[in-house]
This record gives structure tokens, sequence and C-alpha cells, in this order.
């Protein structure tokens, strides 16, 4: 039994590897990219727009499994309303969540714009 958990996690094992290589590779040839042709400045304005919007997209990733979890728990309460009530915390608490990243995002972008 413990060696069939054992193989099962070392089947996944490099997904835990994959977020920092995609984020690296991500930051890596933007930036690249960018440096041919801009200031230091620009160069350092575009790194932070690119990690701002790579952070936004994992973010919309984990509240889009939020809401696949939330809407499985309210799905299979049965008319538990211990449950429901339950599915409907998460469901406001995770879109409280994406509202929160939303709003941090475009602060971000406009103090970006005045520091500028």
């Amino acid at each position: 039994m413990n060696e069939r958990n054992n193989s099962r996690l070392g089947k996944w094992a490099w997904a835990g590897y994959c977020i920092p290589v995609v984020l690296m590779a991500t930051l890596v040839a933007t930036s690249g990219v960018v440096a041919a042709t801009a200031t230091p400045q620009q160069e350092l304005t575009n790194t932070l727009t690119n990690v701002r919007n790579l952070l936004v997209a994992l973010g919309t990733i984990v509240a889009a499994i939020g809401y696949i979890v939330t809407a499985y728990m309210w799905m299979t309460s049965t008319g538990n309303p211990e449950t429901r009530s339950k599915a409907r915390k998460y469901f406001m608490d995770v879109t409280f969540g994406i509202f929160l990243l939303f709003i941090s995002s475009f602060l971000v972008q406009l103090a970006q714009s005045l520091v500028v």
C-alpha cells in the first residue's frame, strides 16, 4: 500500500517544478526581447507588468479551481443545509478573492503609471 502511494507521488513530483520554471522562462524571455530596444526604466516597467499579468493569470486559475470545488460541494450536498451553507460561504470567499485580485491589479497599474 505504501509503495503505491509513493509511486503516485513520484508520478506528480514534476508538477512542483513547473510553475517556477514557467515563471522564470516567461520573465527571461520577455525581458530579453524588450532589453534590445528599451531603456532600463522601460525594461523594469515591462518586467513589472509581465509579473503582474502572470500573477493575475495564476490567481484567476486558482479562483476557477475554487469555483469548481464550490460547485462540487453544492451539487453533492444532497440537501444537507450545513454543507450547502459551507459551499455558499466558500463561493462568497472566492468571489471576494477574485474581486480583490482585480482591484489590486488595477491599483498597481495605476501606481505604476503615476510613478513612471
